[in-house]
């Protein structure tokens, strides 16, 4: 009686059923080779990643941090080449004019610290991110990557130092508005 298939199948189920605990074998197998290297190139790519990231972050803020310590520098430079002139030609430098004319100087003087600053908290951001990709534990078991106690620490301390460093360099370029400005007004006093 082969009515609506039900003998049949299992006729094929009991002659099949040998085969199919060596096919599930095969395929436990298979795939487990198969997320083992899924996992693998999860690994690979997170470390290629890691290492891209932090490439060009680091090349990104040196740059930025370079270009504000010579917009400083070099702004302190052209003060003092101002005074300079100024004072060669023999104008009446009161005391007091001096005092302020020195002011822009420490602005500039302090936008170079600061962005010198900014250098070091780049540099400790891109360390703490490579640490942190470092330190995350690799499994063959999605998502392949964990984040470590360890991991998460320098993630943390990444975050900490990116947003100081951002901040360094917003008051370096708050230090050379303010030193330009201390410099006009000197320039309308003589």
């Amino acid at each position: 009686m082969l009515g609506y298939g039900f003998p049949y199948v299992a006729l094929v189920s009991k002659s099949t059923e040998n085969n199919l605990e060596d096919k599930t074998s095969d395929n436990i197998h298979y795939e487990a080779d198969l997320n083992r290297q899924l996992a693998e190139k999860q690994h690979d790519i997170e470390t290629a990643f890691g290492e891209k990231a932090t490439q060009h972050a680091v090349d990104s803020a040196q740059q930025v941090v370079r270009a504000l310590v010579l917009v400083n520098g070099a702004a302190g430079i052209a003060v003092l080449a101002f005074l300079g002139n100024h004072l060669s030609v023999g104008s009446d430098f009161q005391s007091e004019l001096h005092n302020i004319a020195v002011m822009p100087m420490i602005w500039f003087s302090r936008g170079v610290v600061i962005a010198v600053l900014g250098i070091v908290l780049s540099y400790l951001t891109n360390y703490s991110i490579a640490e942190s990709s470092t330190l995350k534990a690799r499994t063959y078991a999605f998502p392949y990557l964990e984040e470590t106690a360890k991991s998460k620490c320098w993630k943390n301390i990444a975050k900490c130092t990116h947003v100081a460093a951002i901040l360094a360099v917003l008051f370096s370029v708050g230090c050379f508005v303010k030193g330009f400005e201390t410099t006009a007004n000197i320039i309308t006093i003589l």
